[in-house]
């Protein structure tokens, strides 16, 4: 009887805990709503993401944050999305629509060893902005080519794999 009226007790605790609301986030008068990777954050924790990490940056004001967040949204909104995250949507998104590139990009750190083209444009450097714009009704096809066909029809050396993606216009 005792075993079971303390498993009724643990129970209870548990509930009453995981009931209780997320702390408040602390914010000043007129500064806006920051979302950092869809993560409501504050001012102070957005301060301490590395600006090379940034992949894309939206930032809403007026009716536009209004509509968005409703009366919270009225002095703004900032939707920052860092590179791995873009990188992890994106590669998701790549892997639902072809199964070859979820074979050559087994998960999102795979994506280092892969060259990217857009409409016929390789995308040097970080491909995560141009990237992070798709979603899958803008995708027309997805074919990769292998690290062969990479230097000798397109010169680039140093990936396993090219990912050539044509989008719908």
């Amino acid at each position: 009887m005792r075993s079971f009226l303390l498993c009724i007790a643990l129970l209870a605790a548990f509930c009453c805990f995981s009931q209780q609301k997320a702390p408040a986030l602390k914010s000043h008068a007129g500064d806006p709503v920051i979302f950092v990777d869809s993560v409501r954050t504050s001012m102070e924790n957005m301060k301490k993401v590395n600006a090379e990490d940034i992949a894309r940056i939206n930032v809403y004001k007026d009716s536009s944050a209004v509509r968005l967040l409703g009366q919270e949204g009225r002095y703004g909104a900032v939707y920052i999305e860092t590179n791995t995250f873009i990188q992890t949507r994106y590669w998701s998104l790549f892997s639902l629509i072809s199964l070859d590139y979820a074979r050559a990009v087994p998960t999102p750190a795979c994506d280092t060893a892969v060259a990217y083209q857009l409409n016929n444009t390789w995308l040097t450097r970080r491909p995560y902005t141009d990237l992070s714009a798709l979603h899958r009704d803008s995708i027309h096809s997805i074919k990769i080519i292998d690290s062969t066909t990479l230097v000798a029809q397109f010169r680039i050396q140093d990936k396993k794999h090219g990912v050539m993606i044509t989008t719908r216009h």
